[in-house]
């Protein structure tokens, strides 16, 4: 089992690092639509070939959402809304948030179909926004600052904790299967990130990092952004080993969402004296895929086995 593995995170590396982490494929994503500025185009989530997000529209009128198929666009907004944001795809499913009145403190949730928004709201929160969905399991998160985030599942609400925690800081970001990750802070208000697989909880930490920003999870890779000296950075994370990307010819970088072997995300470009802001879907390198599916899945396995 060791000298499989062994091979296999040699295959990765040998892959992603030899030519600097930028194999595979990089699109550019670009929409016609007028924005607000072009750094209010964000994706939050992918499923197959649907990418959802969120976009300020040039009139300023409260963030709206979006939808793309692959081939085209749609705007997504609850009617009557002020603002309506997508978080989160399954199949056909988007689930995320709406207000009324531009409050931070006024939120729903809502669920998606394709054709009709139905209304979510975690009965323990003062307001709802749906961070994610995985089958009939989604993650709920309130804007106040005195209640850790929920899990919706069989139509019940469960809190998050986690020990050591900072009351009210759990936050969860995403989920796949039972596994989850997400963010919270200790008592000395320290940030950390972490990645919960049924009872088993691990900390993110990656090695010469000043910080994570942001992670998402699907089959066992972990994806998201880090800081250090020289900006922001991609990484892709498989329970074992890190593997940092970089958009070429970006001066940050970073990851938003993963499904399969396909992740979206934002980068900027320095122009002159300013930074040019975009959006890209990113096809992880094969062998690469395999390996790193291969590796994830063994750890969880493993992970399982243990408990």
């Amino acid at each position: 089992m060791k000298s499989k593995a062994a091979v296999i995170l040699f295959c990765v590396f040998a892959v992603l690092i030899a030519d600097n982490a930028v194999g595979g494929v990089w699109t550019e994503l670009k929409w016609d639509e007028p924005l607000y500025s072009a750094g209010t185009f964000n994706p939050t989530a992918i499923y197959g070939d649907t990418i959802v997000g969120t976009y300020i529209p040039k009139d300023g009128h409260g963030s709206q959402g979006f939808v793309y198929d692959g081939n085209e666009f749609k705007k997504l907004s609850k009617p009557g809304a002020y603002s309506t944001k997508p978080y989160g795809v399954y199949d056909n499913l988007i689930v995320g948030a709406y207000n009324d009145s531009g409050s931070s403190y006024n939120y729903q949730g809502f669920v998606y179909d394709g054709e009709s928004f139905t209304t979510l709201n975690n009965p323990h929160t003062t307001t709802t926004l749906l961070k994610a969905i995985d089958g009939d399991r989604m993650l709920a998160s309130d804007t106040s600052t005195v209640t850790n985030d929920y899990m919706f599942d069989n139509f019940s609400w469960e809190e998050f904790e986690i020990d050591g925690a900072a009351p009210y800081t759990v936050k969860a970001l995403d989920l796949d299967g039972d596994t989850i990750v997400g963010r919270y802070k200790d008592e000395n208000g320290t940030n950390h990130y972490y990645v919960r697989t049924g009872d088993t909880l691990e900390i993110l930490e990656k090695p010469g990092a000043s910080s994570i920003h942001g992670a998402a999870v699907d089959n066992g890779l972990i994806v998201g952004t880090f800081s250090d000296d020289s900006g922001s950075h991609g990484f892709i994370y498989d329970g074992t080993s890190w593997i940092t990307v970089d958009k070429p010819g970006a001066y940050n970088t970073s990851f938003s969402a993963i499904h399969g072997d396909t992740i979206v995300g934002r980068y900027s470009e320095l122009n002159g004296y300013q930074y040019d802001q975009g959006v890209f879907i990113y096809t992880i390198p094969e062998p690469a895929t395999l390996a790193l599916l291969t590796t994830g899945l063994l750890l969880m396995r493993r992970n399982r086995a243990i408990n």
